[in-house]
């Protein structure tokens, strides 16, 4: 395609779409997209063009401050979309512009509409809550004991069983005392609740899997790590068939954004556990949902259960809220009764 074939295309679009394109170097082309014009997107065209691709330069977000704009934050899931409308539309030897910006049309109305939906979910739920209050492993142990059963985590021990197996989170003091016989060691014992500063969501049970879900602010990639490696080391949690994680790390001053997730085994669950994440617009989270398998293939279920879950625990943490990249508290937040 020569230069004036290709600015003729862009002219066509231009008379469907006014003021979508602006010509920004030679071959080098912004493109607004349709509905969303906070949006844009830059386009290089190879001289090739259009037996070979346009090459995806860099997305633009404007107005980030205004209502429109802070629903567009996560700028690398977009950047993915658009690549992914890109290579989808794209067809050697056919012109692609009107295709690319119907289908990101298309994208990104179905993106606010899931987007606003999962706000005013979590809206309605903070408003049922009351308020934001934490639910530590150690609260619910009464319940998970009476699940032992029939999950199979612990199954044929007995009550009693359960609870001292159950209450395992110990370090050993050893301390001597004088006494009349010399010195005598004595064992004492200092439980400790590596779920401390998380909060929790609600069981959810399906068919005896059980899913609970844990995030915390981490306001650094090394504190994230931590803070998941410690948890871990809840013997409960430990034995969790799996322990998917995601989180999401900005630094305003440096403008360093770290988002990775950890299947642990179940297949595409993280990605998804990210996407929850990036749908609800979190930053300095990091979240944890542990699943207890029961035996039965829950087949794509499973992954309704680990978003619910995940989704019940930020809302009641109360982050939902917090909207400026950076949370504030006591790196958890203050421990409420169980309601």
């Amino acid at each position: 395609m020569t230069v004036q074939e290709l600015e003729d295309e862009i002219s066509a679009i231009v008379s469907i779409y006014p003021d979508s394109v602006t010509h920004e170097l030679p071959q080098i082309y912004a493109f607004s997209v349709p509905n969303h014009e906070s949006i844009s997107f830059q386009l290089n065209f190879p001289i090739l063009y259009p037996d070979e691709k346009p090459q995806l330069l860099q997305l633009i977000v404007k107005n980030e401050n205004t209502s429109e704009g802070r629903k567009f934050t996560d700028t690398v899931y977009l950047e993915k979309k658009i690549q992914g409308a890109l290579d989808e539309t794209f067809q050697p030897g056919l012109v692609v512009i009107f295709e690319l910006l119907t289908r990101l049309q298309e994208i990104f109305d179905e993106y606010v509409k899931e987007r606003d939906q999962m706000e005013a979910q979590n809206q309605t739920a903070m408003r049922n809550t009351g308020k934001a209050f934490i639910v530590t492993l150690g609260e619910l142990r009464r319940e998970e004991e009476e699940e032992e059963q029939s999950i199979g985590l612990q199954e044929g021990q007995s009550r009693s069983s359960n609870s001292s197996n159950s209450n395992d989170n110990y370090n050993y003091n050893y301390n001597y005392k004088e006494n009349g016989n010399g010195n005598v060691k004595e064992l004492k014992q200092r439980q400790i609740d590596y779920t401390e500063g998380w909060f929790a969501s609600e069981p959810t049970v399906d068919r005896h899997s059980t899913f609970i879900a844990y995030v915390r602010v981490a306001n650094t990639l090394d504190e994230a790590r931590g803070y998941l490696d410690t948890l871990l080391c809840d013997r409960k949690i430990a034995k969790a068939t799996h322990n998917i994680s995601s989180w999401r790390i900005q630094n305003k001053d440096s403008g360093t954004r770290y988002q990775d997730f950890d299947d642990d085994g179940e297949t595409a669950a993280g990605g998804r556990l990210l996407h929850l994440l990036q749908m609800m617009d979190v930053w300095n989270v990091i979240v944890v949902v542990s699943r207890w398998f029961g035996g039965i293939h829950l087949g794509p279920d499973r992954f309704k259960h680990i978003n619910s879950a995940a989704r019940d625990a930020i809302t009641r943490s109360g982050l939902f809220l917090l909207q400026d990249g950076t949370h504030s508290g006591n790196g958890g937040g203050t421990k409420s009764k169980k309601k």
